[in-house]
């Protein structure tokens, strides 16, 4: 029963460490995905693997979760390359976007998903569905790509920016641009701070 308009509520989003999450100089094609997500139902990572059967990209997935058995057996059942990663530390976690062309989050759902910060930050390109949260933060052809939550969808869109070098290079340095400017922890020390002012006098 709450609504967003309401003026006592303000939401502050998630930071990025944007001097960890840096870019770094992308490998030559190399047709590898990366996402970075708990392996549970809302992320939608079943989905995401039919999406590639019968191409040759590699999806290198970081995190754990309830669906890693089943999702690893999809994948060996439909002969898609996936890599799982499990947990990392945040300095290996950068060392996977930098070796990657492409960050998706393919989410049913979602709050304020901080790898999608993260990988925007990296001026790595990115997708990710066109549901809240993610919407959000990507806006559709300036700084990512969105697209709806099912396979066509997702494979069309894949297929769209690993054919177009220029259209990754040009989203991922408008993603970047655009953390710094809304994300960093200046910015988000700044907004709580406003608000903790504004509480007291």
């Amino acid at each position: 029963g709450l609504r967003a308009d309401d003026p006592r509520f303000h939401v502050v989003p998630n930071y990025v460490n944007t001097e960890l999450f840096t870019p770094a100089s992308r490998p030559g094609y190399n047709g590898r995905i990366v996402i970075v997500a708990r392996l549970s139902k809302e992320k939608n990572l079943d989905t995401l693997i039919r999406a590639l059967e019968g191409s040759e990209y590699e999806l290198e997935i970081v995190g754990n979760g309830p669906l890693r058995q089943e999702l690893e057996q999809l994948a060996h059942s439909l002969d898609v390359k996936v890599i799982f990663r499990g947990t990392l530390p945040h300095r290996q976690v950068h060392a996977c976007y930098s070796n990657a062309q492409v960050f998706i989050l393919c989410s049913s759902y979602e709050g304020m998903p901080k790898s999608l910060l993260e990988a925007m930050c990296c001026e790595l390109a990115v997708i990710g569905t066109d549901v809240q949260g993610i919407r959000d933060i990507i806006e559709n052809n300036v700084n990512g790509l969105l697209c709806k939550p099912n396979a066509e969808d997702i494979r069309r869109t894949l297929d769209h920016l690993f054919n177009n070098g220029d259209l990754r290079e040009r989203l991922g340095a408008r993603a970047r641009k655009d953390i710094i400017e809304k994300f960093s922890l200046g910015k988000i020390a700044h907004q709580e701070y406003s608000i903790l002012d504004s509480l007291v006098s």
